[in-house]
């Protein structure tokens, strides 16, 4: 997947949203996130693993997941557990290193 390529999972069973989930935190940068402003690089390595590795992307999920509507699951019993992510790879932030 190229810098700035989305993929789109579907998932059916709680098991496979944590899956994903472990996924994401697993490749998310650590030092775009919203938490990196109010903890310690060294937490923050704990939280994100990606930030201990020197790979040059990150993913990050785009949007919210997508669920089903009262009528397709109307149409369609089976779908009521669909989720539809997406995911963007996009390159990894350097941190905030400024000195006043």
């Amino acid at each position: 997947l190229k810098l700035g390529g989305r993929a789109v999972v579907v998932t059916f069973k709680p098991s496979e949203e944590a899956v994903l989930e472990d996924f994401l935190r697993k490749h998310q940068d650590g030092w775009a996130h919203p938490l990196a402003a109010r903890v310690g690089p060294e937490r923050l390595a704990q939280l994100f693993p990606l930030l201990q590795t020197d790979l040059p992307f990150a993913v990050r999920r785009h949007g919210l997941p997508v669920r089903p509507s009262h009528i397709e699951v109307e149409l369609n019993r089976r779908s009521r557990s669909a989720m539809v992510h997406t995911l963007v790879k996009e390159r990894r932030k350097l941190p905030d290193v400024t000195q006043a």
